[in-house]
This record gives C-alpha cells, sequence and structure tokens, in this order.
C-alpha cells in the first residue's frame, strides 16, 4: 500500500439544481394582498470554495453535486423570513476509478429584509423587490458511503458507510427578484474548520467558507402582483361601516368636560377576510382646539367575511370649549380592500357647571375704626375666591344703598368680572365719595353677587358716617346664683348680670344683647338668647339679668357665652363670659337608706399595687373598693361584719390569698339558695400569655407572664362563684383583659392582645347579674377629676339614684343598665369625649326587673 498524501486546492464547482418551493408574495401597494403562490424553482450557481482531497498521486479528480430541496418564506413590506431544507448528492472519482458518494443534508433559516417595492413606473425594473437576507444552519450532516477497492479506505470493521456531523455556518446575501426571475449574492461563512476522524472523510471538501452565485426562475409567477383588488372578486374582503356619536348625557351633543365616543360599525361584505385594518378619524370643520381625540385605531384581527365589529373612538371636550360644533372625517383603510371615507358631524354644548365661590364683602376706611368721617376715604371691598372645579363665568357684584336716601354717597353700583377660573381670588375695592357736609349716622349697603352658573350671594356691608360724638359702651358681668359661691349647681336657675354702661356723651338707642355659645355646644346649660336694654343715657348704666338654667344631671365644666351688643348707634362688638358649672351629686358621699340584708355577704377586692414593681399601678382601685364598701353598708343593707376581706392591703390579695377566699372560705360562708352575694373586684386583667384565656392578676402576679399557676383564670373564677348556689348573685368587675391599663399603656411588651374566649354562665341563670366594666378588646379608663375607675364612678352613680329613670325610688337591673349604656349620656360617650377611645361596659341578666338599691326609706338628719 502506497503512501497517501493530504493536499487542498482551490477549485470552481458548477451544479444543477432543482427546488421545490412555497412562496408568499410582497404586498406592492395599498390595494395588493398576500397570496400563497406553489412554483417550482430551476437555477444554476456558482461557488467559490475551498475544498481538501486526499489523493493517492498528484491528479485531477471529478466533484460533481446535485441539490434538491423545499423552501419555504413568507415576507410583508416590512421584514420577511424562510426556511430552507436541503439534501446534496457529489460525486468524487479519481483516477483509480474509486468512486465516493457523499450525501450531505441541513436545513437553514434566516430573514430577509426589503429595501425597495417599486423601481419607477415601467420598464423591467418597475415590479423587482430587492432584499438583504441573512440565513443561519440548523443542522448539517454528511454521509459518506465508499465504493472504492482499496484497503486504504476501509476501516477495520470493513464498513462502507459513515455518518458525521458537520459544523455549521452563517450565510449573507443581497437577492433581486422580480416576478419569474431572481438571483442572489452571497457569503457563506463557517463556524470553524471541519476535522476528519474517518480516513473516508479525508476526501471531501474540509472548509466551506467562501462567495457564491446563485440564479434562478419560478414556474408559476414568483411574487405575482394584484394592482387593483375589485372589491367584490371572490375571496377579497368588501368593508362597509356606519357612524354613529355614543352621547352620555344623552342630549346629542358633547358637553364641555365630557368624553363621549365615535362608533364606527365595521361590516365585511366580501368574500374573503379584509386584513390590516387601520380607522383614521381628523377634525375636518368646526371648532376642535379643545377637542383630544386618538386619530388612529387598528383592528389587529382580521375581519372575516359576514362579520361586524365595532370600533369606540373616545373623544374629549375641554371645560372651556363654546356652543358649536366639530366635523370629523372618518378613513377605513387595509391592505385587501378599498379605502372609504364618510363625515360625521358632532354638536358641541357649552355646559353651564355649578361654580363654587366664597366671598366677603367689608367696609374699610384709612384708620380701619369702622367709621367714615369726615373728609376720610372709605372703600367697599369684595373678596371672591372660586375653590370650585367650575369657571364661574361673567360674574356681576351689584350694590344698593339701603339705609334710607342718602345724596350724598357715590359709589360704583355694578361692576363685572368676565371669569373666575379655578383656586383663583379676585380682591376688588370700590372707593367711597360724599359731598361735605357729610351726615352722620349707619349707613347700610346691599351687596348681591350672582352670575350665570352660581347661586346668587346677598351680603350687606354697615358702617357708621362720621358722628358729632361716637356712642362707647363698656359692660360688666357676674353669675348671680342661690348658693352664692359662682358656681352654677345641677338643676339650680339663677342670672348673668350685665351692667351696660354708656360711656360717651351722646345716648344709645335701642340696645340689645344676643346670647350664643363661644364655644362647643353644651347641652345641660339652657339661657334667653335674646335681651333689650332699650335707651341708655350719656354717663348712665343700666343693669340686664339674662335668664340661665343648669339641667338636673350637669357635670363639672365651663361654659363660654358669647354676648353680642348692639344698637342703632354703635358699632356692634361682643363679649365673652364664661359659665363654671359643678355638679351637685357626690358618689364619694352615699345615701343612707333604712334597708337591712343580716344574711347578705360580699367580697370587695381593690388591687392597687403589686409585688413587681415595674407593673403600673391601678391608681384608683383601692379607693374605688373603699367606697364600694360604704354604698354595700349604707346604702345596701349589708352588714359591716359580712364584708370580706376584713383586712385592706393590695398586696394581700396573692393568688393563694383569691384561691382560699373564693374556692374554701366563701363556700363556708353561703348557704344555698338562701345567702346572697355580692362581688366587687377592681384591679388589673390581662390575656394569658400561653392561651386565649382572661384572668384577674392577683398582687403576685407579672401581667407579661400569666398563666394559670400565678393567676385567677375568669372561667374558673365565675365558676367558682356558680358553685355557690346563692340565692341572688351580684358580680362588679372594673377590670380589663386587652392587655392595656386605665391609661391606655399596654401591660405586655412581648405580644399584642388577644381574641379572647371566655365561658359566660350569667346567661344562663335567672339569679345573677354581671356588671363588667368593658369588652374583651378595649380598655377600663380611669377618671381623675373623680379619683375613681370611668366605670365604678357611673355604676356609682347610677346605683345612688340617677339610674331611677321612673321615680319609684328604685334601681332596677334594667335601669342601670340604661344609664351605663345610654348612647348620648353613657360609660362610652364619656370615654370617647375625654379619651377618644371606646368602652362599652356589658351587662349580663336574665332578670332585668331585679331590685338593686331602695331609697324608699332614706334616712334624714334635721
Amino acid at each position: 500500500m502506497k503512501t497517501r498524501r493530504l493536499r487542498t486546492i482551490s477549485g470552481s464547482i458548477f451544479f444543477l439544481s432543482l427546488f421545490i418551493c412555497v412562496n408568499s408574495v410582497l404586498p406592492q401597494n395599498r390595494y395588493s394582498t398576500t397570496q400563497t403562490i406553489p412554483g417550482v424553482y430551476g437555477g444554476f450557481a456558482m461557488n467559490s470554495i475551498q475544498m481538501a482531497s486526499a489523493q493517492q498521486k498528484t491528479t485531477d479528480s471529478k466533484y460533481r453535486m446535485s441539490i434538491t430541496g423545499l423552501t419555504l418564506s413568507s415576507a410583508s413590506s416590512v421584514i420577511g423570513w424562510n426556511l430552507n431544507i436541503f439534501r446534496a448528492f457529489s460525486f468524487d472519482e479519481s483516477v483509480y476509478n474509486e468512486k465516493n458518494i457523499h450525501l450531505v443534508s441541513w436545513a437553514e433559516a434566516g430573514i430577509n429584509l426589503p429595501l425597495y417595492r417599486r423601481w419607477g413606473n415601467s420598464g423591467f425594473f418597475s415590479r423587482f423587490v430587492l432584499m438583504l437576507s441573512a440565513n443561519v444552519s440548523l443542522f448539517n450532516e454528511l454521509y459518506l458511503r465508499n465504493d472504492s477497492e482499496l484497503v486504504a479506505y476501509q476501516t477495520s470493521d470493513d464498513s462502507r458507510y459513515f455518518k458525521e456531523e458537520y459544523p455549521r455556518y452563517i450565510d449573507f446575501g443581497l437577492e433581486f427578484r422580480r416576478k419569474w426571475f431572481n438571483f442572489k449574492i452571497g457569503y457563506l461563512k463557517q463556524t470553524k474548520d471541519y476535522q476528519a476522524e474517518n480516513a473516508l472523510f479525508s476526501a471531501v471538501p474540509q472548509n466551506l467558507t467562501g462567495s457564491y452565485f446563485e440564479a434562478g426562475f419560478t414556474l408559476g409567477g414568483w411574487n405575482k402582483k394584484v394592482r387593483r383588488i375589485n372589491p367584490t372578486a371572490p375571496g377579497l374582503g368588501k368593508i362597509d361601516f356606519r357612524l354613529a356619536y355614543e352621547d352620555p348625557s344623552k342630549n346629542n351633543a358633547l358637553d364641555s368636560g365630557e368624553t363621549g365616543a365615535i362608533l364606527v360599525k365595521l361590516k365585511n361584505k366580501g368574500k374573503g377576510s379584509a386584513s390590516d385594518i387601520a380607522v383614521d378619524v381628523f377634525p375636518s370643520e368646526g371648532d376642535d382646539k379643545e377637542i383630544s381625540i386618538k386619530r388612529t385605531t387598528r383592528l389587529y384581527t382580521d375581519l372575516y367575511a359576514g362579520e361586524i365589529n365595532t370600533v369606540r373612538i373616545p373623544i374629549t371636550a375641554s371645560k372651556n370649549i363654546e356652543n358649536g360644533f366639530v366635523k370629523f372625517k372618518v378613513v377605513v383603510r387595509g391592505t385587501n380592500f378599498k379605502t372609504m371615507t364618510r363625515d360625521i358631524r358632532v354638536n358641541l354644548h357649552k355646559q353651564i357647571t355649578p361654580a363654587d365661590i366664597i366671598a366677603s364683602a367689608e367696609f374699610a376706611d384709612t384708620n380701619d375704626d369702622g367709621i367714615l368721617s369726615e373728609g376720610e376715604k372709605g372703600w367697599l371691598v369684595f373678596r371672591l375666591e372660586n375653590y370650585g372645579e367650575w369657571v364661574a363665568r361673567n360674574v356681576h357684584i351689584t350694590s344698593e344703598l339701603v339705609s334710607g336716601r342718602r345724596p350724598g354717597f357715590k359709589f360704583e353700583n355694578e361692576i363685572k368680572i368676565p371669569a373666575l377660573v379655578p383656586n383663583a381670588v379676585k380682591n376688588i375695592r370700590l372707593p367711597i365719595t360724599y359731598k361735605s357736609p357729610l351726615k352722620p349716622g349707619e349707613v347700610r349697603i346691599k351687596c348681591t353677587i350672582f352670575s350665570e352658573n352660581i347661586t346668587p350671594i346677598k351680603r350687606e356691608i354697615v358702617f357708621i358716617a362720621a358722628h358729632p360724638q361716637p356712642v362707647l359702651l363698656s359692660i360688666a358681668a357676674m353669675l348671680q346664683e342661690p348658693s352664692g359661691d359662682e358656681l352654677l349647681g345641677g338643676g339650680e336657675s339663677g342670672n348673668i348680670l350685665l351692667q351696660v354702661k354708656n360711656e360717651s356723651m351722646t345716648r344709645a338707642e335701642n340696645v340689645s344683647i344676643d346670647v350664643n355659645f363661644a364655644s362647643e355646644y353644651f347641652s345641660t346649660i339652657h339661657f334667653k338668647e335674646h335681651v333689650r336694654a332699650g335707651t341708655i343715657l350719656p354717663g348712665t348704666t343700666k343693669e340686664v339679668a339674662i335668664p340661665v338654667r343648669a339641667e338636673e344631671n350637669a357635670e363639672d365644666g365651663r361654659v363660654d357665652l358669647k354676648l353680642q351688643i348692639s344698637a342703632d348707634n354703635i358699632i356692634s362688638f361682643s363679649e365673652v363670659y364664661t359659665v363654671l358649672v359643678k355638679e351637685l351629686d357626690n358618689v364619694d358621699d352615699p345615701i343612707v337608706a333604712r334597708i337591712e340584708k343580716k344574711e347578705a355577704i360580699a367580697v370587695v377586692i381593690g388591687i392597687s399595687k403589686y409585688f413587681n414593681s415595674s407593673v403600673a399601678e391601678v391608681k384608683y382601685a383601692q379607693h374605688d373598693a373603699a367606697i364600694m364598701r360604704e354604698y354595700l353598708k349604707s346604702s345596701l343593707g349589708f352588714k359591716a361584719k359580712n364584708i370580706y376581706p376584713k383586712e385592706i392591703n393590695s398586696l394581700m390579695y396573692t393568688k393563694g390569698f383569691l384561691s382560699t377566699l373564693f374556692k374554701h372560705r366563701l363556700p363556708k360562708l353561703v348557704r344555698p339558695g338562701e345567702t346572697e352575694v355580692f362581688i366587687y373586684y377592681s384591679g388589673h386583667g390581662a390575656p394569658s400569655t400561653e392561651a386565649q384565656k382572661a384572668f384577674l392578676v392577683p398582687s403576685d402576679c407579672d401581667p407579661e407572664f400569666v398563666n394559670a399557676s400565678n393567676a385567677y383564670a375568669l372561667d374558673e373564677f365565675y365558676a367558682d362563684l356558680f358553685n355557690l348556689q346563692a340565692k341572688h348573685l351580684t358580680v362588679v368587675l372594673d377590670a380589663c383583659f386587652s392587655g392595656y391599663d386605665g391609661s391606655g399603656r399596654s401591660l405586655l411588651t412581648n405580644q399584642s392582645s388577644l381574641a379572647l374566649k371566655v365561658k359566660d354562665p350569667f346567661l344562663a341563670s335567672s339569679n345573677s347579674v354581671l356588671f363588667s366594666s368593658c369588652r374583651m378588646d378595649e380598655v377600663a379608663n380611669w377618671y381623675p377629676d373623680k379619683k375613681h375607675g370611668l366605670f365604678t364612678y357611673f355604676f356609682l352613680k347610677g346605683l345612688r339614684g340617677r339610674a331611677d329613670f321612673d321615680g319609684d325610688r328604685l334601681v332596677t337591673v334594667a335601669e342601670l343598665t340604661q344609664f351605663l349604656t345610654d348612647e348620648s349620656s353613657g360609660l362610652n360617650a364619656k370615654s370617647l369625649k375625654l379619651f377618644n377611645r371606646s368602652q362599652h361596659p356589658q351587662i349580663r341578666s336574665l332578670n332585668p326587673d331585679r331590685i338593686l338599691a331602695d331609697y324608699k326609706r332614706v334616712v334624714t338628719t334635721k
């Protein structure tokens, strides 16, 4: 066997190829359409490539190639794509009759960009397309069969057929197409050189890089043109449309500030689809300066034969339009139907929308004393502010003298403002002129501000013309009431005594005093709203009494009253007088009643301080407990010996003490079905840190670490009380379980309040009643002014007699419930007023008629 050599030579290859193609025609003008035309493409190509071959001797070899394939392509006026699948046969014959058949398969995909669609109007170049194209190979495989008898061309396993993947390539070219003819000049770049791993493949080309030229033709009409399409031709679209105006206000016009719409109802009356539909709208006549509209709207889907679609084109008018019209031209166009144009007219309506105007009218003079003296300048001063969204149009201000005939005064009677735009302020000063000498007295001028879109505004300007001697009044006030302490108690009546003095040398005519609240309305105070003082002579003082009365349930507070003093010949002025109100009821002073409950048992607990100094003090718990003990003894008939515990010390109320008291000691004191039991607790409550339960917090427990071992669970507390089987059971709890103290501060630093679950047995028993200070998620507030918990204060106040609504000297569960929960004067209303947070007392009872306090026999002292 002779040694083989590997040489590289350059050569030109000619080949004849046959293609089966499916092409999409490029659209040539606005009346063209895209058609798919199958055809047979045949042509020749001349390539200049680098070829490597293995030969035994330096002799010429013959290399031939035949190519078949399938081309799929589509193009528009902007960009196109193509997909090519090819197969090529090559034959390489040497002088030794060695015959190798190379079968190459590959696919390529690419894009093409049309540069021109038309070149002139006639001639050979009038209908050609010039495109830039780029293709990338998807796969490139080589199949080789060896028909040579030389042993050197065979492998050890004597195989004659092999397959190997060639490197891929990138193809760039410039292509010319005209109807049935096309040619292409291109350049092909292989991504890397192919290195044969088998001797059989060394005889095939290894590098395909190089330029090439291709030419061909199409049978069946390449790029066949449809220059103008008859809309009625079969398979083409025929668009007809109608126009309408969508009017939101139903007045057949586009109002100022309104958004309407032009409706374009499209219908395809052709036999084919209508594509690339665009609707162009633009004003053609009328006033369109204040109109905004979308000029072009596209329908991104085809409109099939017989299909109807409506295009909605919004149009918006500004707030400044005038009455008139605007005509719009509507053009419907596309790629395969005839362009159509129609007009639509839309009326414009200047809407009279109400403007919001604030207007003031005042008198101004040089020294700002409100008196127009001889030789002084004066003005009518108007201030107009448009705080709305609409322009106030054609604003008029008219002024008319109404306080008698004063021919010496002159001022401009009417002024006009064309427009007052939103957020604008207009200040106007009109000079007042007069003849000398000036007639003294009061001057009244009636002013009216109006326009076409505002409600007329009426104002009155009052000033004093120069008087020989101005009238000057002064007042002094004091409260006259039964107790003599100048405090108006609940239910008391008195008088505000006014001393009105005329400090001038001219008498004051028709002096009167108007009384109104100067601050927030105070419903528990009543007074006479208008009193007359008549004429006050110079240098004299007149005393005027204004009756005033406080309601019986009036609480401590103050009421500011505005006293407006006016007369015919003075400038009206005002003074503020404060009435101090005191509450006559003192809840710390219980009513002594002739009633005894010898066998009744009471437990009163007030925990103010805790072993852990970091726990907030319950400020008024011990005071509340002490007053509750006095009510039990004086008003409710409990014996002092039957009120437990005997000792009163916050630190003694530990978990062990409370458990012993309620679980062991109290059951021994109560005879089931015969003994009445009253329980009062004031102190901290808290949610559990381990479970969704509420607990009473003993003095040795930290609210941040509440559990069943160191606190008294509310469920357990209720169960222990019901196990007593008392004749009557009353439970009063002034504690909250939300995790906050009475000032609103959180007791829990490591957790938020919980949604607590508490078993409530009070609605299951007719002989029991529960008064609780608030809901589970609310705060039981303190009342610092009264040194009580707010709930305990209201409970004692109602128990003392304020809850006796029917006046029968008995306080029932229903009456006390009504007093505590009244929406206007109850506990929650007071909490919102004092602390701006809710506190709703909770009452549980099946016996609303049960009597809590009996004051029919009250101990009186002479």
